[in-house]
């Protein structure tokens, strides 16, 4: 792996200039189609811990949507008497991806709360800096990604070529984890899978 980390910067202007570096590291590797899909951790948490329904359940139900199975959701829902806003936007949520503006007024058309809207506004704001940078045609929006490292508190993304089948490069906000080793500062960054990229090209 090769990557970086922008360590004491707790904001979104961190958070898209990480991503605008993972841009321009895959371009520079020779990579001309390729894609860094944005999501941000806490749209879906903040969405499923209203819900009142054990642990255990909230992570079927993040598995399933991880994995974008519609139908296993519904059918989870439903066994477990979920219906009204909670289901339509669960089942909404593996298919919000797409372009920025496109995704983001989408989930805004449903009654979101203060965790969801504050995390549709940091992948906003994230996106500002990455259009400044002039990168944003390689960045599109998932907020159907949900982590399966618990260790991620914020924005999270993932990059794609379509010349292979692989995640190539994956990173985002990771603030509590270097309090695990000691001193607690925020954190951002991302690493390139080397191998993968070099398969890529070839």
């Amino acid at each position: 792996q090769a990557g970086i980390e922008i360590v004491g910067a707790d904001s979104t202007e961190a958070d898209g200039e990480a991503i605008a570096v993972a841009v321009e590291a895959l371009a520079a590797s020779g990579l001309d189609d390729f894609r860094i899909d944005i999501g941000q951790v806490k749209f879906f948490q903040s969405i499923i811990d209203e819900i009142d329904i054990p642990t255990a359940d909230k992570e079927k139900v993040r598995s399933y949507i991880h994995n974008k199975n519609l139908v296993a959701v519904e059918e989870f829902l439903d066994s477990r008497g979920i219906n009204g806003k909670y289901k339509e936007l669960l089942l909404l949520i593996p298919v919000l991806y797409g372009e920025p503006e496109e995704v983001m007024s989408r989930a805004r058309e449903f009654r979101l709360n203060e965790g969801a809207k504050k995390a549709l506004k940091d992948i906003e704001e994230a996106y500002e800096i990455i259009k400044e940078y002039g990168y944003e045609k390689y960045v599109s929006v998932d907020l159907g990604m949900v982590s399966e490292l618990a260790y991620y508190t914020g924005i999270i993304f993932k990059g794609f070529t379509r010349d292979l089948g692989y995640i190539i490069c994956s990173g985002g906000r990771y603030d509590d984890l270097y309090g695990e080793f000691g001193e607690k500062r925020a954190a951002t960054g991302f690493a390139i899978n080397v191998n993968r990229v070099v398969q890529a090209l070839r």
